[in-house]
Parts: structure tokens; sequence; C-alpha cells
């Protein structure tokens, strides 16, 4: 019975505010399956922090916290892998929490299917609800794939959308959403140094070591959006990282029109982001020829001309991103920091 199956709960924590840890380890802690070892990996936080984690978490027999120097968050779900004892797997950020039937909700669809991996419905909240709070939710179901149709997994996987599973409209591209079997992951480990999208390329790394996948509509995981607009978001190196990500994220990507069209928009939207991260924060304002420089680097990078080269951009959702990719692949930067100038005046009103 999967009853009698150990699950390691992953919680990477580098200072993050107590009460949004306490909620996160309230929802662990609260799930009706029982069998769960608890890893809390203090990546080098203050002194201060550490001892109000060791607080929070004593009250929990299950819970061991783990201290090492700082290495990022790959590194430190890197070390909890390594400490987990047992056959199923499951990842949580520290400000973040899980759906509070989610474990046995996702062993019950192993059962069913025999899937290495159940990922599930991820929820956009600004706090963690109680467990009485929380959404009521519909009978939930789940679709089982094979890898002859793992293709469409790597290709809703980089659109962050899908129409695999009803009633669950986008795919989450990270870890955190899913149960993994131990055994799946083997000596697979997240990549340290990139400080962004380092999960995705786990993320599709894993898909290339399973056979069976299951998707749900069942509620595993509540991502607590930052109550910062994305404008105050500062990272000088994120094109840098991102495309770091996307070139790995390339090499574990199958031989299919359909992916590769979606990889190109994946490209595009990362580093779109990574243009507003590095030259478009408001904690580090530069001037116009600033900017025009930033976006010239960002268009620039192999990986990105590469991909404005390849694709289609008349496929691409909407007017919006056929804008932006012709701005890129025509190298009209000026033009395109305008017109993101003149965006960000009109959202910000």
């Amino acid at each position: 019975m999967n009853g009698k199956k150990l699950i390691s709960i992953i919680i990477p924590f580098y200072n993050t505010p107590i009460d949004l840890f306490e909620k996160c380890i309230e929802s662990v802690v609260q799930q009706d399956y029982k069998n769960t070892e608890i890893l809390v990996i203090d990546d080098g936080s203050s002194p201060e922090n550490l001892n109000n984690i060791l607080t929070i978490t004593k009250k929990d027999s299950r819970i061991r916290v783990i201290s090492q120097k700082n290495g990022g968050e790959g590194a430190a779900r890197n070390t909890g892998i390594n400490e987990a004892q047992g056959e199923y797997i499951v990842f949580v950020d520290s400000d973040d929490g899980l759906g509070y039937e989610w474990l046995s909700y996702a062993m019950s669809v192993v059962d069913n299917s025999q899937a290495e991996i159940v990922s599930g419905k991820v929820v956009r909240v600004t706090s963690i609800p109680n467990r009485e709070d929380a959404e009521a939710e519909e009978q939930a179901s789940f679709t089982q794939l094979d890898r002859n149709r793992f293709w469409e997994l790597q290709r809703d996987f980089l659109y962050f959308s899908s129409d695999l599973q009803k009633d669950l409209p986008s795919l989450d591209p990270g870890v955190c959403s899913k149960l993994i079997k131990r055994s799946c992951i083997g000596d697979l480990r997240f990549p340290v140094g990139i400080k962004l999208s380092s999960d995705q390329v786990f993320n599709h790394c894993l898909l290339n070591k399973a056979e069976k996948y299951a998707l749900t509509n069942k509620i595993s995981y509540y991502y607590v959006s930052n109550s910062e607009s994305v404008s105050h978001v500062y990272q000088p190196k994120a094109a840098n990282y991102m495309m770091q990500s996307m070139r790995l994220i390339r090499d574990q990507l199958i031989d299919n029109k359909e992916v590769s069209q979606a990889f190109y928009y994946r490209v595009l939207a990362e580093i779109t982001e990574a243009i507003q991260y590095a030259y478009f924060s408001d904690k580090n304002k530069l001037c116009l020829k600033e900017k025009v420089q930033g976006v010239r680097y960002a268009g620039s990078i192999d990986v990105v001309k590469n991909s404005l080269a390849i694709m289609d951009i008349n496929s691409l959702p909407n007017r919006q991103w056929k804008l932006k990719a012709w701005l890129l692949k025509h190298q009209f930067y000026a033009l395109f920091v305008v017109l993101k100038m003149i965006s960000d005046i009109g959202e910000k009103r």
C-alpha cells in the first residue's frame, strides 16, 4: 500500500520572511498523507533566521533542518535529494505551500497509473489559505501519458499552457507542483550557479528519464505572488542566466517541429523577461542609451539570434509577441526600448 511509502519533502530556505515560512510549513505538516520526512535546507541564512526556523520546525518530529554554506537554490535542492530517504520526492519553495490534499491524491494516481511523475495544478495566491479556507475542488481526474506523447508535454511546458487535461489550462514548467519517484531522478541534479530558470532545466531533463507521466487538475501547489511589482526586480545578469538555461533545455528537446517552435517562443519570452529584470528595473534606473545598449546585448546572444532567425513569427500568440520578435530580429533596439517605455508608463497608470 502507498500508505507505507515514504515521501521526502524538500524545502530550501534562505532568509525567507518567517511568517511566510510558517505558513509553508503548516501546509506541509497538515497533509492527510502522514508518512513523510520534511527536509528544510538552510542555505546559509542569518543566525536570527536559523534560530527562527529551528523554533518553528521543532514542533514536528518529521522535520529535519540541514544547514550549509550559501550555494543557491539549486545547491540546496541537491542537498535535499542527497539526504532524502523517501521513495518519492516533492519540492516546495519556502514562501509557497502545498495543496492540502495533494500528497494523498498524487499517491492514489500512482496506484492507478504507475506514473513516475504526477503533475498537478498551481494556484496563484497572495497568501496560503488555511486548510478550512482552501477553495473547494470538484472531482479531480487525471490523464496518463506515455513516452510517445512526451513531445506534447515538452511543447506545453515551453508554452506554459495545455489542453491535455480537463480544467488544467497551463502546465507548470518547474518542479514544485510535482510528485516525483526518487528512482526516476537517479543521479540527476539541479544545475548550480544558474540563478534563474534552473528548475525548468531540471524538469526537461527529468522528463527524458521517465516512462509514464500523469497530469491532474488537483491543486498541488500554492504559489504566493510577490507583493512587489516586477518593475522592482533587479538582476543585472538575467540575460546570461536565463539564456544559459535555454541552451541546456534545448539539448533535452525531442526533434519535433511543434516543440521547436515552442522553444523559440520560450526563448523570446525569457529574454523579454530578462530585459525587464536587467535594464528596466526601478531599482537600477538607466538612461535611454544604456537601455538600448542592454537590449542590443540581449538580442546578440547566440540562442536568441538563432531562435529569432528560425522562428515563424506569424505563429506567435498575439500582435504584441509578433512585434517584439520582429523588432529584435531586425535589430530595431531603440524602437523596442521606446515602445516598452511607453507600454510601462501605461501599465503604471
